[in-house]
């Protein structure tokens, strides 16, 4: 999908699921990454938002917790 196909999804409130691989910025799939920096609202774990700081700048961030993440 080209970026600006990508944008034009984005702008329908269209949901994508991304992960951000084993936490390293460095890693992230450059798809991953396009996804994150097209969507104007960014959903997830704080911890896990944090890792991705850069490109979250600008956006709307919904913080949720992970409560099976204590069990851990």
């Amino acid at each position: 999908m080209s970026p600006s196909r990508l944008r034009e999804v984005c702008r329908m409130n269209k949901i994508f699921a991304v992960g951000i691989g084993p936490g390293d910025l460095q890693l992230l799939t450059p798809r991953a990454a396009e996804v994150l920096r097209s969507c104007s609202v960014v959903a997830g774990y704080p911890p896990y938002l944090e890792l991705i700081a850069p490109l979250l700048e600008g956006k709307k961030l919904i913080p949720g917790g992970m409560r099976q993440e204590v069990e851990r």
